[in-house]
C-alpha cells in the first residue's frame, strides 16, 4: 500500500470520544506521534482509525469463510 496519513494539526474543540483500548506498544508509540505533532492522542488515534476503515479490503479467511 502506498497510502500515506496526512497529519495536520487542529485548532478545534474535541468531539465526544469512546474508550478503546490497544496493547502497550502501540500506546507508546501514539504517546510518541501525538508529542512530536503536538496533535492530542484521541484526535490522533480517531484521523488512524478513520484512515484504516476507509482503506480496509475484507478477504475470507484460509477456510473460504467470512463471518456476517
Amino acid at each position: 500500500m502506498t497510502e500515506k496519513l496526512i497529519l495536520r494539526a487542529e485548532n478545534k474543540k474535541d468531539k465526544e470520544y469512546n474508550p478503546v483500548f490497544i496493547s502497550s506498544d502501540t500506546h507508546l508509540k501514539l504517546k510518541q506521534l501525538s508529542k512530536s505533532t503536538g496533535i492530542p492522542m484521541r484526535s490522533l488515534a480517531d484521523k488512524m482509525f478513520n484512515f484504516a476503515l476507509e482503506n480496509s479490503t475484507i478477504i475470507n479467511s484460509d477456510d473460504g469463510s467470512n463471518p456476517e
